[in-house]
């Protein structure tokens, strides 16, 4: 996408629903493709969403809505200083697989071989969300590969308790955020999102309890007219103080009129129809199921959707 394109699609946008760092508004020539600016256009088209949210910022799969009053760029760098301390401690146990299967002799699994290769190619890379498959993988073949291994969590308490450590004393802003994922085939799940911009319009009382909102891209998900994805289509990210069954109450009539199917979501707890909440990230919880730790951090009474009392 040019240079070009990018001023067409924010020509006539208030400037202060935009990031104010250069450097945000350069990612949009770089990692915008002509589907999701058509997406943008449309969702920023809602009046509500214009009044109440920054301009839709894509990042990753998602289009990010901040609230108003709160710059984008800080929601940005808030997410990413919280993602800080897994991503480091992702990198640090990839170096100790590597170590741990060198000492081993493990290098004669291929299985081990190219996950390892894998997970440092995406280190490399920066794409840091897709290093949970490898680390499934060579945690998996280490386990299998060293003769009487008790187990990941006895064996880093063991070994690495620092490490240890590293994975389930994370800041409880990542552990615990809340998050209500909804289902939808996109087009309904965009109606649902425009229902809701209207009621925070209408409610300021309860504006304070979104952080923001993350609305799927379409070509991330695979997304096709008519059918509901496995990926969440909307998610909205809840203050620690607000009160689900208020949002529950709330959220009702909006996926009332909009038809759903039923999702199996793992570490979730059922809503309704294709609607779960969350305290936590799926990534995360799937990082520690591989390595032996969900338990320390997430409660298995209610299916690891909430973290355990503190």
């Amino acid at each position: 996408m040019n240079a070009n394109s990018v001023d067409s699609l924010l020509s006539g946008v208030d400037t202060e629903r935009l990031p104010s760092h250069p450097g945000y508004l350069a990612h949009w020539g770089s990692h915008l493709e002509a589907g999701v600016r058509e997406q943008i256009a449309r969702v920023d088209a809602v009046p509500e969403i214009a009044r109440t949210f920054n301009y839709p910022f894509p990042v990753n799969y998602v289009l990010m809505l901040t609230p108003r009053g709160r710059p984008t760029d800080d929601t940005v760098r808030a997410i990413r200083h919280q993602s800080t301390p897994l991503n480091d401690a992702d990198q640090a146990f990839r170096r100790y697989c590597e170590e741990l299967a060198a000492g081993h002799g493990l290098g004669e699994r291929p299985e081990l071989a190219e996950a390892l290769r894998g997970w440092r190619a995406v280190h490399e890379s920066g794409a840091n969300l897709d290093a949970v498959r490898f680390v499934e993988i060579a945690s998996r073949e280490i386990a299998e590969g060293i003769r009487g291994f008790p187990g990941w969590d006895a064996h880093l308490a063991a070994h690495a308790p620092a490490l240890r450590a590293a994975f389930v004393e994370l800041p409880e802003s990542f552990v615990r955020v809340r998050r209500i994922n909804v289902f939808r085939p996109y087009e309904d799940s965009e109606r649902v999102l425009a229902g809701l911009a209207r009621v925070l319009a209408a409610r300021s009382d309860r504006r304070a309890d979104v952080t923001r909102i993350e609305v799927a891209k379409h070509s991330a998900v695979f997304a096709e007219p008519g059918l509901t994805p496995t990926f969440p289509t909307l998610i909205v990210y809840l203050d620690t103080t607000a009160d689900l069954c208020t949002w529950w109450r709330l959220l009702v009539p909006l996926l009332m009129a909009s038809p759903a199917t039923e999702v199996e979501e793992e570490y979730a707890r059922r809503l309704g129809p294709g609607v779960t909440y969350t305290e936590g990230f799926r990534l995360y919880k799937r990082y520690l199921a591989a390595i032996g730790l969900l338990d320390a951090v997430y409660d298995p009474e209610v299916g690891y959707a909430s973290a355990v009392a503190a």
